[in-house]
């Protein structure tokens, strides 16, 4: 899932390039009268939306396909994906109106992406985090996105021998062996 979720968003990098060079003929075409900040920000906000929701399902189609994941919750996680494409689109257009030099604007756009990766749950736990950092862990994108994504991705599944208990209950399995419920709310025979 990692591949799937994580690397899709390191693409709004070129983004970030071509946004920067068009940044000079649009400040330009602003101060000239040809139109507004806000109808430029709505008309790309309206061609990349769709654009993103397409780039969301063929690519997660194609994960589903290969992973076998059921399809159950698929267009939510079009939903979720789609989103997450557009923060670190609009982050990249940001740096890339941020700074002259697209050089810089890359690599802070590579910093946010790759702490978004470090900070999102797979590498350490959010609370192994010391606090000033652990609010990155709670803000970057990717904590939220691999939730979403995998909670769609795994609850439609059904596990065979495992059973739901209330945790810290007692729990008798078909052999006679008596254990405590885990925390996690369920148990499993053998």
């Amino acid at each position: 899932m990692w591949w799937v979720l994580a690397l899709p968003a390191c693409i709004s990098i070129t983004t970030l390039i071509g946004t920067n060079r068009d940044t000079f003929s649009v400040i330009y075409e602003i101060r000239s009268g040809m139109y507004k900040a806000f109808s430029y920000v709505i008309s790309t906000t309206i061609v990349q939306i769709p654009m993103l929701i397409l780039l969301s399902a063929l690519t997660l189609v194609v994960s589903f396909g290969i992973g076998g994941w059921p399809f159950d919750n698929f267009v939510t996680s079009v939903l979720v994906f789609s989103m997450n494409l557009m923060v670190f689109d609009s982050i990249a257009q940001l740096l890339a109106v941020l700074f002259t030099n697209p050089v810089i604007g890359m690599l802070c756009y590579l910093g946010y992406w790759s702490s978004s990766i470090v900070f999102c749950g797979l590498v350490f736990r959010g609370g192994d985090v010391i606090w000033p950092f652990r609010l990155f862990y709670y803000t970057l994108p990717l904590k939220w996105v691999f939730n979403a994504v995998g909670y769609d991705v795994y609850t439609p599944g059904v596990f065979s021998g495992a059973a739901a208990c209330a945790a810290g209950s007692a729990v008798t399995l078909a052999d006679g062996t008596a254990m405590t419920c885990s925390s996690a709310g369920y148990y499993c025979e053998g």
